[in-house]
């Protein structure tokens, strides 16, 4: 416990030191048990992430948006063109 504290505590301050760290850890962690079992709460379950684009992703996206919009850019222009 040195790094919380740079000189040495009496056994007393290092007993008060340990309950004041260690209850509320104590408390909270019983709380949440006792949810768990008298409101039959369900175990909650890590998150799970969407994997993030990577830049190779985002870029070829990007390709895919603008072939789309020249192959939309052409056939509009070649319907509006009026046949001579």
């Amino acid at each position: 416990m040195s790094f919380f504290l740079p000189n040495k505590l009496n056994p007393q301050g290092q007993r008060l030191l340990t309950i004041i760290i260690a209850l509320p850890v104590f408390v909270s962690t019983s709380y949440i048990l006792y949810k768990r079992v008298a409101s039959e709460e369900p175990i909650r379950k890590p998150m799970v992430r969407e994997q993030t684009p990577t830049p190779n992703d985002l870029f070829a996206e990007y390709e895919r948006d603008m072939e789309r919009q020249r192959k939309e850019a052409d056939t509009s222009s070649s319907t509006s063109t009026p046949s001579a």
